[in-house]
């Protein structure tokens, strides 16, 4: 894990290990996760062809195959509004770092 410290901070927070942190998140999370189900399928679907023959089993791998799918498809939805909110988070402690102290007017 990203070290996150003040000391590197700007605006706040440290930007670069909140970046770093969500790069890991995607990387060792979501990517291992698409790449483990994926691995896990070919296994599954390749003792379902040892034992098992005929419409049925098509059926029953591709319907495997649509769930996959549609865990991966939730698994980057679910990085992206994360990445998207934390984006949100920064624009927003940046615009009040910007206008939370006034200069003043020239004397």
């Amino acid at each position: 894990m990203p070290n996150l410290t003040i000391d590197n901070a700007t605006v706040g927070y440290d930007t670069a290990g909140v970046r770093s942190l969500l790069d890991k998140i995607k990387a060792e999370v979501i990517h291992d996760a698409e790449t483990a189900m994926k691995q896990k399928a070919i296994n599954l679907f390749n003792a379902v062809d040892e034992v098992w023959r005929g419409v049925s089993a098509e059926k029953f791998k591709a319907n495997m195959q649509q769930d996959i799918d549609k865990i991966i498809e939730a698994l980057d939805a679910s990085y992206n509004s994360l990445d998207a909110e934390v984006s949100q988070i920064a624009k927003a402690m940046g615009d009040v770092d910007v206008e939370l102290v006034e200069t003043r007017a020239a004397a």
